[in-house]
């Protein structure tokens, strides 16, 4: 998932951290301090199973209830207006709010798999303000909820257990496009999407290295019919401490221009950026808490994107 708070939310988890590592001076000589090599293992494990770098094992399933926000403002120029004797020109400013609560389901397989299912519930705010001169001439706004695309990923394995060798997953999405639609609005994608990905994993420790390349294939919808989309997205995982671990990381993806009825719309291609940082720390035995944010580096990108969920592990081996 991506995906998607702000520095302040950032800064909990951080300070906690910190506090730890206080506290942990004090109790030790200087210099040493005792660390539960199993318990950094399983911290750091349970990171790499959120972002799809490695896989839940066989006999073992996650639930994962999250919640996240993305926020994106854009501004084009609009038809100029008469003011006065002179014409002036106006700006048109959007702003989207998109919020999704939903649910993860995971469940590790044999022969090194793993099936993921999404379930969102989403909503989405969108405001179209037309500017003259720095002040409002009209504004518009329509909101949405309900039902966000289903979306049902397999993932494969396909290298050994080999610690000192690199890693790979190769995976297959079906975006099911049941997001409504109201008052104009997609709470999905709007169309049925096949995505195939492969991701490389390698250790050196204390850091994990992931990096993901992926297609994806839109199809045809009301005469429309989307670009395909190429992603790279690489990170690095670092356990900090036997309880927690951060992540690095960015994103990019072209998206070609769709066309309609058959005809390319030049110049509707994006590339899209963003910088994301995460924080996960097991809280109990079973169950971890997982925070991320995104930060957008191109226009093309949300601004601003944060998640946060908290995947609980059954084994049922």
């Amino acid at each position: 998932m991506t995906v998607p708070t702000t520095a302040l939310i950032r800064s909990g988890p951080l300070l906690a951290a910190a506090t730890f590592f206080a506290g942990t001076a004090l109790a030790q000589e200087p210099g040493q301090f005792d660390v539960d090599p199993e318990a950094a293992e399983r911290a750091l494990e349970r990171a790499l199973v959120q972002t799809g770098s490695i896989l839940l094992p066989a006999g073992a399933a996650e639930v994962a209830p999250y919640f996240s926000f993305q926020r994106n403002e854009s501004e084009v120029a609009g038809v100029p207006v008469l003011v006065g004797n002179q014409l002036v020109g106006t700006t048109i400013a959007t702003d989207q709010n998109q919020a999704t609560a939903g649910v993860i389901l995971r469940a590790g397989l044999p022969w090194a798999a793993q099936l993921d299912l999404n379930l969102p519930f989403t909503y989405q705010e969108n405001s179209t303000e037309q500017r003259v001169l720095g002040a409002s001439l009209t504004n518009d706004s329509q909101d949405s909820t309900g039902i966000g695309d289903v979306v049902l990923t397999y993932t494969q394995s396909l290298t050994g257990n080999d610690p000192d060798r690199p890693a790979f997953l190769a995976s297959v999405s079906y975006d099911s496009d049941t997001g409504d639609r109201e008052n104009g609005l997609y709470l999905g994608t709007g169309f049925q999407e096949v995505e195939l990905a492969l991701t490389a994993t390698t250790r050196q420790d204390p850091l994990v290295f992931s990096v993901r390349v992926a297609y994806q294939h839109g199809f045809e919808n009301n005469h429309i019919q989307p670009g395909d989309q190429y992603s790279l997205a690489a990170g690095a995982f670092l356990a900090v401490n036997p309880q927690t671990s951060l992540q690095f990381g960015f994103t990019v993806a072209y998206t070609d221009d769709y066309q309609y009825q058959g005809r390319t719309v030049s110049g509707s291609d994006q590339f899209a950026a963003s910088l994301n940082l995460g924080i996960a720390t097991i809280l109990r035995r079973n169950t971890l808490l997982d925070m991320a944010i995104n930060v957008g580096l191109t226009e093309d990108a949300p601004d601003f994107a944060f998640v946060v969920s908290l995947p609980i592990r059954f084994n049922f081996r």
